[in-house]
């Protein structure tokens, strides 16, 4: 019976794989960007297919895509069974191929964001620790450990990664294709441990943000073209990690910082305490929005000052108003003296706007 219906079987599953390859493949004539808004609609059987595709097709391109479409699905919303998933994990534990083997964690990660699910995540802790940290198997792996809410079992292997000064990394002769990936994982490890509200990466966090605004290095902040640079990357991320840590010891180092000659250092100091909501910060804060070019570092400290209503904060306030400076994107819009228009409303102080001619930017006058 078997010898009868064998080659009946072998054309059935035969069909299906040509039917997923020729998908892929009209799919792969397509541009990224163009694929992405015009993707056909997924089903359940086209997640068996795909899977199937990344267990068992020979060639390594059509595994990689079969796992990229797969996680495309899943963030459609097309439901998983408790199979895909078993059967996800052991084709990359099976993996051999570097490419292959990332979209099948990054759609493992996708099915995580829905359902999270202890064998992903015990995936996510091998793939950590097997990953080099210039694969982005490894920032894949520490996302997937941040949705878990972060490992204690990985805190010091996480802290010895951001120990790394960044700069070093352009430095120590890593290829471009190496860089990227080196300064996201430190990025995501920085992320995973403020996740985990870790107070034993309070201190390697501060170090490597005194080394980063001490040393600046051209090299991080000429990473993206017109995007964020990478130390404004790092700037940002580790500030807002502390302040999501919190706690006495960060609290401590802040206020040691805000007594620093440096006015980089005093200015990060009330950044963390600003975001933490302490009003030690209220001074340091109306120093920026007097002495920094930044508008978007002005902007920031406003926030703060807002959401604490320190009344000290009034006089340099209205003061902002007059900042003249307009956004690179709209040159109608001054964000300086806008967010201090918000702020002072909270504060309950009447400020008159008015537009000068057509054209031209607003000004602000407060009402006594």
């Amino acid at each position: 019976m078997l010898k009868i219906y064998l080659p009946i079987i072998l054309l059935i599953v035969t069909s299906s794989l040509l039917a997923q390859n020729s998908k892929i493949n009209t799919i792969n004539q397509r541009p990224t960007k163009q694929w992405e808004q015009v993707e056909p609609s997924f089903d359940t059987k086209d997640i068996d297919s795909l899977t199937s595709l990344i267990m068992h097709h020979k060639d390594p391109s059509i595994r990689k895509r079969a796992g990229e479409l797969l996680g495309l699905a899943i963030n459609k919303g097309v439901k998983t069974s408790e199979k895909t998933i078993a059967d996800l994990v052991n084709a990359w534990e099976k993996e051999k191929d570097g490419e292959a083997r990332a979209s099948i964690l990054n759609a493992l990660a996708s099915i995580n964001r829905r359902h999270k699910d202890n064998r992903i995540q015990a995936l996510a802790i091998k793939a950590f620790r097997s990953s080099p940290s210039t694969d982005w198997d490894k920032v894949t792996a520490i996302q997937i450990i941040d949705y878990f809410g972060g490992n204690k079992a990985i805190e010091l292997e996480l802290i010895q990664i951001i120990a790394t000064n960044p700069s070093e990394i352009f430095i120590k002769g890593h290829s471009d294709n190496e860089r990227i990936p080196l300064l996201w994982t430190q990025l995501q490890a920085a992320n995973c441990l403020g996740t985990m509200k870790s107070q034993k990466a309070v201190t390697p966090l501060f170090k490597s943000l005194t080394n980063l605004i001490k040393n600046e290095d051209i090299s991080l902040k000429k990473t993206f073209a017109n995007e964020a640079s990478f130390y404004e990357m790092y700037y940002y991320t580790y500030s807002g990690v502390l302040a999501k840590i919190g706690g006495e010891n960060v609290i401590s180092l802040c206020l040691s910082f805000i007594d620093d000659e440096s006015k980089e250092i005093r200015y990060i100091g009330a950044k963390i305490l600003g975001k933490i909501g302490d009003s030690r910060a209220v001074p340091i804060l109306c120093e920026i929005l007097g002495k920094s070019t930044n508008s978007d570092e002005k902007v920031l400290a406003i926030y703060y000052l807002e959401d604490m209503k320190d009344k000290r904060a009034i006089p340099a306030l209205k003061e902002a108003l007059k900042d003249k400076n307009t956004s690179r994107r709209d040159r109608l819009n001054r964000p300086v003296a806008l967010a201090a228009y918000h702020a002072l409303i909270k504060f309950d102080i009447k400020v008159e706007v008015k537009y000068p001619k057509e054209g031209e930017p607003p000004v602000y006058r407060v009402l006594e």
